[in-house]
């Protein structure tokens, strides 16, 4: 592998990332911002639940 094919690599890696995080924010404003206050599944906020624990496990899929 040459220098040049390497950090075309490097680059293409670089946009997934910066795109995942800015899809990552995103869906957490829209969680946090957009979703009632009602009770969820472990009693927490829906937005709360919705924002921090059912988004990561959804990025963390996408991702593997």
């Amino acid at each position: 592998m040459n220098l040049n094919s390497r950090y075309k690599q490097a680059t293409k890696e670089a946009l997934w990332a910066f795109g995942l995080t800015i899809l990552y924010i995103v869906g957490w404003c829209v969680f946090a911002y957009g979703l009632p206050n009602t009770k969820g599944f472990f009693d927490f906020p829906l937005w709360f639940e919705f924002s921090c624990f059912y988004l990561p496990i959804l990025f963390t899929a996408i991702i593997y």
